[in-house]
């Protein structure tokens, strides 16, 4: 897939995120459906796919997922290489919501069931900040 192209994924309860090509903005809205605009499926999660963001450079995509994992990918690849799975359920319960720091790109935040977030260092492949919610509404 050249770079070129725009992209956009979605997550699906069946554990797999989709990489579509979006069309041009001059095609034929009345053109037949054209399957080559699903460029590739992302498989690895075990459960459903809760949240999707790209990096700001749009070359990484974290993903976070019900089986407990958020995970890092070059969704530009042919095959979707997985770059980074962070096991956090042990620690922080199950992902709900992940993003790439507007600031610092190599970084990316994952918030909790527990109400926790943590900041990973994408490149490192390890935590770097972990904020805690504390129990009874922390006041």
């Amino acid at each position: 897939m050249g770079r070129d192209s725009a992209l956009c994924c979605s997550g699906g309860v069946d554990a797999r995120i989709r990489c579509w090509r979006l069309p041009d903005l001059d095609m034929d809205p009345y053109d037949g459906y054209d399957p080559g605009v699903l460029s590739g499926v992302l498989e690895g999660h075990g459960d459903a796919v809760w949240g999707l963001a790209f990096n700001p450079a749009g070359d990484r995509l974290a993903s976070c997922s019900a089986d407990g994992t958020v995970r890092i990918w070059d969704p530009r690849r042919e095959e979707g290489a997985c770059l980074g799975t962070y096991d956090a359920q042990s620690e922080h319960g199950v992902p709900t919501s992940v993003t790439f720091s507007a600031t610092q790109p190599g970084h990316a935040v994952a918030a909790f069931r527990t109400g926790a977030a943590v900041l990973y260092d994408v490149e490192a492949a390890r935590p770097v900040l972990v904020l805690e919610a504390r129990p009874g509404g922390g006041e």
